[in-house]
This record gives structure tokens, sequence and C-alpha cells, in this order.
């Protein structure tokens, strides 16, 4: 009697190869793709990190009845709170002034505002009125631009394309925020 013949089938060589070629080809394809998706979420991820960061001013402003800033050094893509004190704006013991880091690789610049060398300053008062100012972030390696800006001193931060000085002035009407 012989021995009873097998009827699975394995993959064989040449088609492992072929799978792995193919799979190689679509990775080298996606990945250059995928890079530009991160940069560009890193850079609006800075976005909303400074315009939440000038919500939470206005609303500390008003709770503890002082002026507070936001402080981005632009020599570390850094940014944090300071409130007003005696002895001049300080950074709060609580989470509020810890310092949050924006990415590497984006320009800042600001348009309205307070500077001081490599610092740059938006207030709030406790009233809610903020710096009429906007905060430019470019990505150096594409000069992809993007602003927070607020069109007048008692509206909200908003993230949107830069704009000319003048149209800040203007107001809030035809306000792009598809950001």
């Amino acid at each position: 009697m012989s021995a009873p013949q097998s009827t699975t089938r394995g993959f064989t060589l040449i088609e492992l190869v072929l799978v792995i070629l193919i799979i190689g080809l679509l990775m080298a394809i996606v990945a250059p793709a995928m890079g530009g998706l991160l940069r560009s979420q890193r850079l609006d991820g800075s976005a909303r990190t400074i315009a939440g960061m000038l919500k939470e001013a206005r609303i500390r402003a008003a709770a503890d009845a002082k002026p507070y800033r936001l402080v981005i050094d632009t020599d570390d893509n850094t940014c944090w709170l300071e409130a007003l004190t005696p002895q001049g704006f300080e950074r709060p013991q609580s989470s509020v002034g810890k310092v949050i880091e924006l990415g590497d690789g984006i320009i800042l610049e600001l348009e309205g505002g307070e500077t001081e060398g490599p610092r740059l300053m938006v207030r709030v008062e406790p009233d809610g009125v903020g710096d009429l100012a906007q905060i430019t972030l470019t990505r150096e390696q594409d000069d992809e631009r993007v602003a927070v800006y607020c069109r007048t001193p008692i509206e909200p931060y908003i993230i949107g394309p830069p704009m000319q000085v003048t149209e800040l002035e203007k107001g809030a009407d035809d306000v792009d925020t598809d950001y």
C-alpha cells in the first residue's frame, strides 16, 4: 500500500517574494504622502494650541480679575501663560503656567501685541478685551502658513489663513474659519 498523498498546497518562494515586492512598492509610494500629512497636522496642532491658550488666558483673566498674556518664545518654539502680579508678569505655579512645545520647523511671527527679543506676547484684560493680534505660523519646509487671530479686541481668537493688518481692523464679517 502506498502512502497517502497530501492535498494541501503552500505558497512557492516566488509567490512570497512577489507579494513582498508589491508591498514594498506600495509603501514607497504611500510613505511620502503620509509624511506630508503628519507635517500638516503638526502645523495645525500648533495653531490649535495657541488659540486654546489665548482662550484660556481670557478665562483666567476674567476669573482672577487680572491681566494675562500668552508668551511665545521663537528661539525654542514654546509658549506659556503669564499673569500680572505686583512684581510684573510671571508664570503661575499651577498648570496654567506650564511650558508647551509648538514643534520644530515652524516660524512664528506676530502682528500686533508686543515683542521683546525672541518673545512674542499677546495680552488679555480681565474684561475679555485682548490685543488685536495675528500670530502667523509658517512651516519652514514648504512655506505652508496658517494664522491665529481676532478681528476685533472682544472676539475670540480663531484659526484661518493669514490676513493683512488692515483686514484685521475691519471686523468679523466674512471670516473664513475652515481650519
